[in-house]
């Protein structure tokens, strides 16, 4: 929304995220699949306002990736030097158990 943050931060998010994802598919049982996650973290790391999570496969992914990121948080704040407020990620997920 704002001033990006550095890559390497991003990263650690992204991790973050994908660790929680593969658990929650896995605990539900859920065959392959993708799902894609868009949500907005302030500076210190907290959701701010509504995320968005669509499935082609449907609302088994939408609610495991919904408890993932849920679980992730909070996430890191904002690197040191970072002007941005907010940060909008958005992540696609191919899942294959």
């Amino acid at each position: 929304l704002q001033d990006p943050v550095p890559a390497s931060y991003r990263q650690v998010v992204r991790q973050r995220l994908q660790r929680y994802l593969v658990n929650q598919f896995l605990a539900a049982s859920l065959p392959g699949g993708s799902a894609v996650v868009s949500f907005v973290l302030s500076h210190d790391g907290t959701l701010v306002g509504e995320h968005n999570i669509t499935s082609p496969q449907g609302d088994s992914f939408i609610l495991a990736a919904k408890k993932a990121l849920a679980q992730a948080q909070p996430f890191p704040p904002f690197p040191k030097g970072s002007q941005a407020s907010e940060v909008r990620f958005q992540l696609a997920v191919e899942y294959t158990p």
